[in-house]
């Protein structure tokens, strides 16, 4: 009995420390002329094998940022997924914010910065 209980809190304790999928822009942030163009790529590393969500349940959130592209998601490796944009830059600094929203885990989002020359 002792060993079960242990076994219930370590799996509490895990999946409360646990988030949900994890985003990430490769590179971090970048740096292009005024109305230049810079490609990025959104990583997403799933944090369920099943997940209840379709890839493209992502919410953009822009300023001064254009997406002129937006690529096919792409499993890169088991759980980890990939999609390229286009960005335009469309004053002296812009941001995209991307945010997921997980019925059991909650909200991942990830933030990118490009500015001017």
């Amino acid at each position: 009995m002792k060993v079960f209980k242990s076994l219930l809190i370590s799996l509490f304790f895990l999946s409360s420390i646990l988030g949900a999928c994890e985003l990430s822009f490769q590179p971090s942030a970048a740096t292009v002329a005024k109305g230049g163009q810079v490609k990025v790529v959104l990583k997403r590393a799933q944090e369920h094998r099943r997940c209840e969500l379709s890839q493209d349940d992502m919410k953009y959130d822009l300023k001064d940022l254009t997406i002129l592209k937006k690529g096919a998601w792409k499993e890169v490796e088991t759980g980890t997924f990939e999609q390229e944009l286009t960005l335009r830059l469309d004053a002296s600094q812009g941001t995209l914010r991307v945010s997921r929203e997980c019925s059991r885990k909650g909200i991942s989002e990830a933030t990118i910065t490009i500015k001017r020359k």
